[in-house]
């Protein structure tokens, strides 16, 4: 009997044993499965991070690259626009670039526009083949005609007739009054009015009498009237 007792209780001991050995056991794998799954989804969540860190770092380089490619776009619009308001200013043109010379004018009528730098002096023509031109003529002689001596002519028309000097063959222009015959061109004419009024003292009035050799315009020499 007693040995029955004996081998009852070593055998409830190795059960307990087994039991506490398969609770250790178990518990472990429990243990161990979660301390996996913890880590896991930790590395996961890592993943998902730097995921989306990526995502965000090409979603920003996407944004910057298309506000430089706006700003580059814009860049380009400003420049062709000023190109292009460079090239309309370039485009403008003087309408009174043009010399009128004595192959141009054979007894036409013009209208005095203005007067620029030196002896130019602007012109429209009112009849004949350049009927409605603008441009200037050289006055022959002059080397340079104030502003002021020329003022009270302004609007009024002339006729413009080119003639010869007499002695170089030198073909210049000059403006006189539209009713002056042939004959009366050396004493009715724009030239005569202004040497007339460098001789009485505009001294801003410079005329060469060395280019109008056959006194076409100076009757009388007066070396007054010479610059």
């Amino acid at each position: 009997m007693e040995n029955n007792n004996v081998e009852n209780k070593n055998l409830v001991k190795i059960l307990i044993g087994i039991i506490i050995a398969l609770v250790l056991i178990i518990g472990s794998l429990i243990i161990g499965g979660g301390i996996y799954q913890f880590i896991s989804m930790k590395n996961k969540i890592s993943e998902m991070e730097k995921v989306q860190k990526e995502q965000e770092k090409r979603q920003l380089e996407n944004q910057m690259m298309a506000s430089i490619q706006t700003q580059v776009k814009e860049d380009n619009k400003k420049s062709e626009t000023k190109t292009n308001k460079t090239k309309t200013e370039t485009k403008e043109v003087d309408p009174y670039e043009r010399r009128f010379t004595a192959s141009d004018m054979d007894y036409t009528l013009v209208e005095i526009k203005g007067i620029r730098s030196n002896n130019k002096i602007l012109v429209q023509v009112l009849d004949g083949k350049n009927k409605e031109k603008k441009g200037y003529i050289n006055l022959k002689g002059f080397k340079n005609i104030s502003t002021s001596s020329l003022k009270k002519y302004i609007g009024t028309v002339w006729a413009a007739t080119g003639i010869s000097n007499g002695v170089e063959m030198e073909y210049g222009l000059i403006l006189h009054l539209p009713n002056a015959s042939s004959n009366q061109l050396a004493e009715y004419n724009l030239n005569k009015l202004l040497i007339e009024r460098k001789m009485s003292g505009d001294s801003v009035i410079k005329y060469d009498c060395e280019r109008d050799t056959a006194r076409n315009f100076v009757q009388n020499y007066d070396p007054s009237a010479c610059y």
